[in-house]
């Protein structure tokens, strides 16, 4: 999740918009969009706050790539485990973790590579690999398409081939892809929960290591001169508050009967040793 500010990217796609207030916050982010949770967060927000904020599609590498070079005033994205080191000192912003789910893989229920028999991540992607199964991948430098990428390098294998397509697309559109391919694909827990009834030719076959936890940060830059950085960082503080953190844990319950998100803490408890 990102808000931009500058005139260079106000042509942005805007995907939706929520308030109406003075100062406008361009938001780009991507699962978080697509299930509802920005919405949710955005529209208890602009209650407060003179302000209106506007929904941009974006992964974790665009919208990095936008706080890097200035162009985006608070960013709310997913961090794969093995690319925290690098990613927190390569931007130098302040950051604060906000929540998280799980990658969950998914693929045909009949399980041509007998996923739902293999003892790690890394032994799955290997069965799938020496099977050439299909798999799909998003192949678009997000959070997803980067834990997907550093599990493949704990494997000996390279993907590629017939059998490894690339979707170029976001998490809900690949699904379905997936899906109408009987491929495998790795997704996150929250959209599976939400989308897993449209995609029928698929099981849930693999979760729970420790590499799958799929934490949620908050960044911004250090500088808060202008009106949309103040407010980035009311907005920041308003994510890891107690109401923010009720929002986000509560997430999905009416619906679901069980939240699609997890609140800070219990993320925060999950990467302690």
């Amino acid at each position: 999740m990102v808000l931009l500010t500058n005139e260079a990217v106000r042509m942005e796609q805007v995907t939706e918009v929520y308030g109406e207030g003075k100062t406008r916050l361009m938001v780009a982010t991507g699962s978080p969009g697509e299930l509802g949770l920005l919405k949710a967060i955005s529209e208890l927000f602009v209650r407060d706050n003179d302000a209106a904020i506007a929904w941009v599609k974006a992964g974790t590498g665009r919208s990095l790539s936008l706080l890097k070079t200035c162009r985006a005033d608070l960013a709310l994205v997913h961090v794969p485990l093995e690319k925290q080191s690098i990613v927190f000192v390569d931007t130098g912003l302040k950051r604060s973790i906000i929540g998280g789910n799980e990658f969950y893989l998914v693929g045909p229920t009949h399980d041509p590579a007998q996923v739902r028999y293999a003892h790690s991540i890394e032994d799955a992607y290997s069965r799938i690999a020496e099977s050439h199964s299909p798999f799909i991948s998003r192949g678009d430098d997000s959070g997803t398409h980067q834990t997907e990428m550093a599990i493949w390098h704990r494997t000996k294998y390279h993907p590629r081939g017939d059998w490894y397509l690339i979707s170029h697309d976001f998490m809900t559109a690949t699904l379905l892809l997936a899906n109408l391919r009987s491929a495998y694909f790795m997704l996150d827990s929250s959209t599976w929960a939400v989308e897993k009834l449209r995609a029928s030719n698929l099981s849930l076959l693999y979760r729970g290591d420790y590499t799958l936890l799929n934490p949620y940060y908050v960044f911004i830059r250090n500088s808060q001169t202008s009106e949309e950085e103040k407010l980035a960082k009311k907005f920041k503080t308003f994510l890891t508050s107690m109401r923010g953190q009720q929002l986000i844990g509560a997430f999905g319950c009416d619906v679901f009967n069980a939240p699609l998100y997890h609140g800070a803490s219990f993320i925060r408890n999950q990467l302690e040793p």
